[in-house]
């Protein structure tokens, strides 16, 4: 009988369970870990950046199609809108003469275009295009970072030098 050494299958050779990993790192220095985490945080951001990018290109296109087809529809509603005009000036003919009617929906129409177009105008003023949230939540984690940077410069241990640093720190 022959023996047979067992070789390592590849699904254990590669195992990505975390003592493996574990033990991988166990013998490197905490400075090779800490450039190992900056390259990998530096690939992530640059994956998540492409992957937003793709996606903020396909949401472009889709923005793009959409208003084509807005404005299609809103010129067919708009000459719909004519023609509907036009039926209540001839409509208001058997109460009014035909001038009198065409006045009476020519203003009307007009005064609720120039409502619209105050509401509009107001609703784009700088103050309400300000992304608030966004703005509030940037500065919650610029807070947030800065804390956390004078929370490890507070742990971090000074080194005294000159002619003081032989009294002590006492």
């Amino acid at each position: 009988m022959q023996h047979v050494t067992p070789q390592p299958s590849p699904e254990t050779s590669h195992s990505p369970h975390p003592a493996s990993s574990h033990a991988a790192t166990r013998g490197r220095s905490l400075g090779s870990l800490l450039k190992s985490l900056s390259q990998e945080v530096a690939t992530l951001l640059s994956k998540e950046s492409e992957l937003a990018r793709a996606e903020l290109r396909d949401k472009l296109d889709q923005v793009g199609s959409g208003a084509s087809e807005l404005g299609a529809g809103a010129l067919v509603t708009f000459a719909g809108f004519l023609v509907l005009l036009a039926s209540a000036v001839l409509g208001l003919r058997f109460v009014m003469p035909l001038w009198l009617g065409a006045l009476v929906v020519g203003g009307t129409v007009f005064l609720i275009g120039l409502l619209l177009l105050a509401r509009a105008r107001s609703n784009l003023k700088a103050e309400n295009l300000t992304p608030d949230r966004t703005l509030h939540s940037m500065q919650r984690d610029v807070d947030l970072a800065r804390e956390a940077g004078e929370k490890v410069r507070s742990n971090t241990p000074t080194t005294a030098t000159g002619p003081d640093a032989s009294r002590g720190s006492f």
